[in-house]
C-alpha cells in the first residue's frame, strides 16, 4: 500500500511540475552537490584533526611510559 503511495506521489509531482520550476530544480542541484563536497571536506578535516591529536597523546603516553620503565 505504502509502495503504491509512493509511487502515485512521485507521477503527480512530476506530472505537475511545471517546467520553470523543474529548470529551478536543475539549476539548484549543483549548488547542493558543492554544499555536500564542502561539508564532507570539513568533515574529513575535523577528522584528520582529532588524528592528529590522538597520535600526539599516543606518542607523549609513549614517552611517558619509557620515562618510568627506565626509572
Amino acid at each position: 500500500m505504502l509502495r503504491i503511495l509512493l509511487t502515485l506521489l512521485l507521477f503527480t509531482s512530476s506530472v505537475f511540475t511545471t517546467p520553470s520550476l523543474r529548470a529551478e530544480q536543475d539549476a539548484m542541484e549543483p549548488i547542493a552537490a558543492t554544499n555536500q563536497l564542502t561539508d564532507s571536506q570539513n568533515q574529513i578535516s575535523r577528522l584528520q584533526q582529532t588524528i592528529e591529536q590522538d597520535i600526539q597523546l599516543l606518542l607523549k603516553a609513549k614517552g611517558e611510559l619509557r620515562c618510568h620503565s627506565n626509572a
